[in-house]
């Protein structure tokens, strides 16, 4: 049974998307997703409580302090900031990577935002806006570990990455595709866990030698285990290791059939990212270590490439 770590099962997450929305209905997801009408299509702006799917535990992005009820980090951020310039309002419910497609196929959640890479395979069952964010991937050990220095390290060792992620082989179908995840991490054999923390926990628990996914997810745990873990229980990136490949690009992921709300949504990132110092900010507050090191630049997306991205976008690429 898929759980919700928010609201304990899937049942209850769905429960909670129907009081939000007054009335939430569910399709067959066994097959690739249909375009729906979008000029027919209510607008997920429309005054009420829409749910949002979102990761907590993923420090930096979207945590939630022991001593408060409300996620922090920079998506909730930005999260906050399309609120404010859309005018809508929204609750928001912890979900892993395995659940993102399926809970927005059956619109239990009406938006997505929770590191979640644009990619192919994704994009044939969910829409995305123009990118946020970029990262390349990378690998986070121990911080006491020297065994891992460069790539080819990683073939002897127990790697762990987040179920439904894009360094999971099982994320995909084709044999094709799977190969070449396992090609790009250096490694025949990949392990997966429901998410992050867990790979970290497990990773001090030395079931594992190191956790790989994108880089600036490992940065986050890395900044959080220098601000509140003992000696023993510090992380590091690996610095010199950028796994092999593009760099992820971050979407708010929409059910198809809302091309009008997602073009809106474009429109207020455009404006967050290059009209005034509104994303700067955000990225150094959430990741302080990174702000100070002036590494914020080669996580922010290009502005030369944002247009052709954003014109991709909302289901607008062709194949």
């Amino acid at each position: 049974m898929i759980r919700s770590r928010y609201g304990g099962t899937a049942a209850a997450l769905v429960l909670a998307s129907a009081v939000l929305a007054g009335c939430t209905s569910s399709h067959d997801d066994s097959k690739e997703s249909p375009r729906p009408d979008s000029s027919s299509a209510p607008t997920l702006f429309d005054g009420k409580i829409i749910g949002v799917g979102v990761k907590k535990g993923q420090p930096g992005f979207s945590q939630k302090p022991n001593d408060g009820y409300r996620f922090k980090g920079f998506e909730q951020s930005l999260l906050a900031d399309l609120e404010s310039r859309l005018h809508f309002r929204t609750r928001a419910f912890d979900i892993s990577s395995a659940e993102r497609e399926s809970l927005l196929k059956d619109e239990v959640v009406k938006l997505v935002v929770a590191t979640y890479s644009i990619n192919p395979e994704r994009e044939k069952q969910v829409d995305f806006t123009a990118p946020y964010l970029q990262t390349p991937q990378g690998v986070l050990v121990r911080d006491d570990d020297t065994s891992i220095e460069h790539q080819r390290d990683l073939a002897s060792k127990n790697i762990c990455t987040a179920e439904g992620s894009v360094a999971d082989p099982e994320s995909v179908t084709s044999p094709r595709a799977k190969k070449e995840i396992r090609d790009r991490v250096g490694a025949e054999s990949i392990d997966t866990e429901q998410d992050y923390k867990t790979c970290v926990r497990q990773l001090h628990e030395e079931k594992y030698d190191a956790v790989v996914t994108d880089k600036i997810i490992l940065a986050g745990f890395e900044e959080h285990a220098r601000r509140t873990a003992a000696p023993d229980k510090q992380v590091k990136v690996v610095e010199g290791i950028e796994l092999r490949g593009p760099k992820q690009l971050y979407g708010i992921a929409l059910p198809k059939g809302h091309e009008a709300d997602c073009r809106k949504i474009n429109k207020a990132l455009r404006k967050l990212l290059y009209s005034g110092a509104g994303w700067d900010a955000m990225f150094k507050t959430a990741f302080d270590q990174l702000g100070r090191n002036g590494a914020a630049f080669e996580y922010k997306p290009d502005r030369s490439e944002f247009p052709k991205r954003e014109a991709d976008s909302c289901g607008g690429r062709k194949s």
